[in-house]
C-alpha cells in the first residue's frame, strides 16, 4: 500500500499540533538556507521568536536515503538541533535524530526528542539513542 506523502504530512503536522508542543508553532513549506540555493522543508516547528527548534522531512515510499540526506543538509544548513524523518503517518515508524556538533547526527528515541525539544530531558536519557549502547548515526 503506498501512502501519500500529503498524507504523512498531515500526520506530522497533527502530531505537532498536539498539546504538549502548544507553545511553538508548525510552518510547511519552510524556505531554509543552503549556500546560493534556496529549498523547502516540509515542516519546521517553530517558537515564539521564530527560531526553528525541529525539522521534519516527509517521504512517500522509497525515499529513506535520500530523506536522511536532506534532512541532515536543512538540519546543518539551520543550525538546527532535531529533526525526524516520517515515511509513515505513523509516529512509531518515524525516525527521530539529534544534531550533536559539527556535521554528526544520531537517531534518538521518540520520548527522548519529545523531552528535548520541551526542554526538560528525563534524567539519563539525553545521551541514549535508539542503538544503545553504540550510538546509531542517522
Amino acid at each position: 500500500m503506498n501512502i501519500s506523502h500529503a498524507a504523512i504530512v498531515q500526520a506530522v503536522i497533527a502530531y505537532f499540533n498536539d498539546p504538549q508542543f502548544s507553545d511553538f508553532f508548525v510552518e510547511t513549506e519552510c524556505p531554509i538556507q543552503m549556500g546560493s540555493a534556496s529549498r523547502r522543508a516540509d515542516i519546521v516547528l517553530r517558537d515564539g521568536k521564530g527560531n526553528f527548534i525541529a525539522i521534519a522531512e516527509c517521504k512517500s515510499s522509497g525515499g529513506s536515503d535520500y530523506g536522511r540526506s536532506q534532512l541532515k543538509s536543512y538540519l546543518s544548513a539551520s543550525d538546527t538541533q532535531f529533526g525526524l524523518l516520517a515515511m509513515s503517518p505513523n509516529p512509531d515508524e518515524w525516525i527521530f535524530c539529534e544534531r550533536r556538533g559539527g556535521n554528526r547526527f544520531v537517531e534518538i528515541k521518540q520520548a527522548v526528542f519529545e523531552a528535548s525539544v520541551l526542554g526538560g530531558v528525563p534524567e539519563g536519557t539525553k545521551s541514549e539513542p535508539t542503538g544503545a549502547p553504540a550510538e546509531t548515526e542517522l
